[in-house]
């Protein structure tokens, strides 16, 4: 970390939703993550709220950063209501800095198939997954800044 300068940022993945569990298109099913939460009016003035797709976190983590060496910046702010990140007071948010490290493997057997899928995502030895389960239904703002 005394390098930070020399550092160059790779990526900037900004979600905004509701921590939940995300589809992953795989055998795992599902994941921690940040669900779309989109709000629609009617003509009528009936508001409807849609919880699309979203943000799987150890899979995504894993395809951006797999087995490379890199250092990552998460700061995120939950509430009970959607966030205006323009509107968060600097000094609330929770923030994590350091080594990144994330896997996503899934576990076969010749004989039953699937069997399980080992994941996560740390940064600086701080359990991102398992942090946000503290959260589940909660919505957030949170941005990763991933540097190399």
């Amino acid at each position: 970390m005394s390098d930070f300068e020399k550092m160059k940022l790779i990526d900037k993945i900004v979600l905004n939703g509701k921590v939940g569990h995300v589809f992953t298109n795989d055998n795992n099913s599902k994941t921690i993550g940040v669900l779309n939460v989109i709000k629609r009016v009617t003509f009528a003035g009936e508001e409807l709220v849609d919880e699309g797709s979203g943000f799987p976190l150890t899979k995504e983590m894993e395809d951006k950063i797999g087995w490379c060496k890199y250092f990552a910046s998460v700061k995120f702010v939950t509430g009970n209501e959607p966030i205006d990140p323009t509107k968060v007071d600097e000094k609330i948010i929770e923030s994590y800095y350091g080594d990144a490290e994330a896997k996503y493997r899934h576990h076969y057997s010749d004989f039953t198939g699937y069997l399980w899928t080992d994941e996560g995502f740390k940064v600086g030895g701080h359990d991102i997954p398992n942090i946000l389960s503290g959260y589940l239904d909660r919505f957030i703002h949170m941005e990763i800044e991933i540097y190399k």
